[in-house]
């Protein structure tokens, strides 16, 4: 499962660390943007970008992005399992602890492979409620004045 194409996974991964940091967080902007809406297939584009993004470099031996991949990890599987994919789910979460590799800090393996470890550490590091999968389960209502 890849989010970037072969070409843009080139281009992307010559650029300096700042540029690959900003683009992260433009994507994971819009992701959160989608993921109030409860708009998962929009929120699983966005953090499908920025986990390959922060995923290549990490398998490049860059540990610098290794909170990032983790980061968008979570959204993306919370977004897959939001819109009806569980099973996807687990498999970003078992591509990413992959990537992490064995010598990474234990609080990153347990955001990953522990639920309700994953959304305490994406709630301190972005803070987004919109996460939770019951915010994908909004009801539409109709309003009289």
């Amino acid at each position: 499962m890849e989010f970037l194409c072969r070409i843009h996974r080139g281009e992307l991964a010559g650029l300096p660390q700042n540029k690959k940091m900003d683009l992260w967080l433009s994507w994971m902007a819009e992701a959160g943007n989608y993921a109030d809406r409860g708009e998962w297939v929009q929120v699983i584009r966005y953090a499908g970008c920025a986990f390959d993004l922060s995923s290549n470099s990490v398998s490049e031996g860059d540990p610098v992005m290794a909170v990032e991949m983790v980061l968008a990890a979570i959204c993306l599987a919370e977004a897959f399992r939001s819109a009806g994919h569980p099973s996807v789910s687990e498999v970003v979460v078992e591509r990413a602890l992959k990537r992490l590799g064995r010598k990474a800090p234990n609080e990153l393996r347990s955001a990953l492979r522990e639920e309700g470890s994953r959304q305490r550490f994406f709630a301190d590091y972005m803070g987004w409620p919109a996460l939770r999968p019951s915010a994908g389960c909004r009801h539409a209502t109709n309003t009289v004045h």
